[in-house]
């Protein structure tokens, strides 16, 4: 496997492979900032997709480009632009297709989507924004706390607090060695994610 994101303190030498997979079509899924996709990275997707091999731009807390995107990080707005570019070079490859997700979606969040990410066209039979929803609560996240223990005490906690919580439950720690050994012990308990 190769790595799959792009950010600030990444070795040369993975930023260089990434770049090389993505204009040579085997890169598959990448990661990356708006800052980087509208700047660094703009030259090789813009590659990528006149050859084709760009087929989605998808954004996670999509919301963040109505409310982030007017003035804190100005990018999130730029993505649009991005979009337009990369579909301006694809030439008859393919549809780019356009994924915006966010749990939070407001009335004027969508407006500025749809401004912004909307292809006028004079072909009726052309959708150009499609809205999909699905309401759904989620329940709140709940906090357990134990006053401070050590070793087995605190281990014998964690087991039974692991037992009753509902699912999912992370379970966090501050050492990968203490990941790992507690990833043991929970696979002997049954646990398997």
């Amino acid at each position: 496997t190769h790595p799959t994101a792009i950010y600030g303190t990444q070795d040369e030498g993975d930023f260089a492979g990434i770049v090389n997979r993505i204009i040579n079509g085997t890169q598959g899924i990448v990661f990356v900032s708006p800052e980087s996709a509208c700047q660094r990275m703009r030259k090789p997707l813009l590659e990528a997709a006149a050859e084709g091999y760009v087929r989605a731009l998808v954004v996670d807390e999509a919301h963040l480009i109505d409310t982030w995107g007017s003035g804190f990080r100005p990018a999130f707005q730029l993505l649009s632009g991005l979009r337009r570019d990369l579909i301006a070079v694809q030439s008859g490859q393919g549809d780019l297709r356009t994924i915006l997700l966010s749990a939070t979606f407001t009335r004027d969040s969508l407006m500025t989507l749809r401004i912004l990410f909307s292809d006028p066209s004079d072909d009726p039979t052309r959708k150009d924004f499609g809205v999909l929803s699905s309401f759904a609560l989620r329940p709140e996240i709940e906090w357990w706390v134990s006053p401070e223990s050590e070793g087995s005490d605190r281990d014998g906690r964690v087991r039974e607090a692991i037992m009753c919580l509902p699912r999912p439950a992370i379970l966090y720690t501050s050492l990968v060695d203490d990941a790992n050994r507690w990833g043991r012990e929970l696979g002997k308990l049954g646990f398997t994610r």
